[in-house]
C-alpha cells in the first residue's frame, strides 16, 4: 500500500508538493480575519496546515514576506472588473475608492497592516496601475498622476484605519461592560457650542459611507482642478524663460 503523501517531508522544513505560497498566505489571512493580526504566527501557521512550521520558510523566508502576501491578498480581492470605462475619470477614481474601501473593510484585522506598509509585491501593484491609467488617461503628467495615486490611497487607507479603530473601540466597550459616552448634546451644552447644536439639530450625524463619499468626491475634484492649475501655471513659466 503506499502512504499517503505528507506536505511536509521527512527532512526538516524542506517542502514537498501540496504546500504553497498561495495555501499559506490564504491561511494566514484567515487567521488574521478571525483571530487578529497579533495571533499570526509561523507557529500558528503550520499548526492550522497541519506542517512543520520550517516548511513555510520554504516558501515564505520571513515575516516581513508574510506580511507583503497579506497585502498581496487583499489587493487581489479589488476587482477591477467593475471598472466602468465609459464613466468620466473623476467618476471611475471615486468608484475604485469605494471598491478599494469595502475590500479593507471586509478584512478590518488587516487594515493596520494594508496602511502601514508599502507595497512590495508585482501583484499588488494591478490595482494601483490600473489607478495610474486613469489618471494619465486623464491628461496627468507623470509626476502629478504619481501625486494624484499616492494622495488618493493615504486618504483611502486613513479613513479606513480610523473607521475600523472606532468599530474595535466600541466592540472593546461593550465586552467590557463600559456605560454608554454621553450623547453629544450633553457633551456639548448649547449655550457654549450654539453652531454644534444647530447643525446636530438639523441634520444630525452622517454615516461614514456618505462622508467617505463625501471626502473622495472633493479630494479628487480638488486634484483635478489644481493639478491641471499648476501643469498649465508651470507651461506659462517654461515658455517665459
Amino acid at each position: 500500500m503506499t502512504p499517503p503523501r505528507k506536505m511536509v517531508s521527512e527532512e526538516r522544513g524542506k517542502s514537498r508538493p501540496g504546500l504553497t505560497r498561495e495555501a499559506i498566505i490564504a491561511a494566514a489571512l484567515e487567521i488574521v480575519d478571525e483571530e487578529g493580526l497579533e495571533a499570526l504566527s509561523m507557529r500558528h501557521l503550520g499548526s492550522v496546515l497541519k506542517v512543520d512550521p520550517m516548511a513555510i520558510y520554504y516558501h515564505i523566508p520571513n515575516k516581513s514576506a508574510l506580511l507583503d502576501g497579506l497585502i498581496e491578498a487583499v489587493m487581489g480581492e479589488i476587482d477591477l472588473s467593475l471598472d466602468d470605462p465609459s464613466l468620466p475619470a473623476s467618476e471611475r477614481i471615486v468608484l475604485a475608492a469605494h471598491i478599494y474601501r469595502d475590500v479593507m473593510m471586509a478584512h478590518p484585522q488587516a487594515v493596520q497592516v494594508i496602511a502601514i506598509n508599502n507595497l512590495n509585491t508585482r501583484e499588488s501593484f494591478r490595482p494601483v496601475e490600473y489607478l495610474m491609467d486613469i489618471f494619465l488617461g486623464a491628461g496627468f503628467s507623470p509626476h502629478r498622476a504619481l501625486a494624484a495615486v499616492n494622495i488618493f490611497g493615504r486618504f483611502v487607507r486613513g479613513f479606513v484605519l480610523f473607521e475600523v479603530h472606532q468599530i474595535f473601540a466600541e466592540e472593546a466597550a461593550a465586552c467590557h461592560g463600559c456605560a454608554p459616552t454621553e450623547s453629544l448634546q450633553q457633551l456639548l451644552p448649547v449655550e457654549e457650542f450654539p453652531r454644534m447644536n444647530e447643525v446636530m439639530a438639523s441634520v444630525g450625524a452622517l454615516g461614514t459611507v456618505d462622508e467617505f463619499d463625501l471626502g473622495i468626491r472633493a479630494l479628487v475634484d480638488g486634484m483635478f482642478a489644481t493639478f491641471y492649475e499648476d501643469e498649465d501655471q508651470m507651461s506659462v513659466n517654461e515658455d517665459q524663460t
